[in-house]
């Protein structure tokens, strides 16, 4: 399961870093890294619900 967030937040964050300029014309922004701060911050969010549900499978069956 971490394997398959892991690939779906890299794969998010892969796009958000190709779209990026179009995204920063689009609200013009003055910095491209108002886009790609965000989308590293969805990859640790995907992440820590699977740390989770880890941290409580081992505390109910450890």
């Amino acid at each position: 399961m971490t394997l398959i967030t892991l690939g779906i937040g890299l794969g998010f964050m892969i796009v958000m870093f190709l779209l990026t300029p179009f995204i920063v014309d689009l609200f013009s922004l003055s910095s491209p890294y108002l886009v790609l701060t965000p989308s590293i911050g969805v990859v640790f969010k995907l992440m820590w619900g699977v740390f989770i549900g880890v941290n409580q499978a081992f505390e109910m069956f450890g």
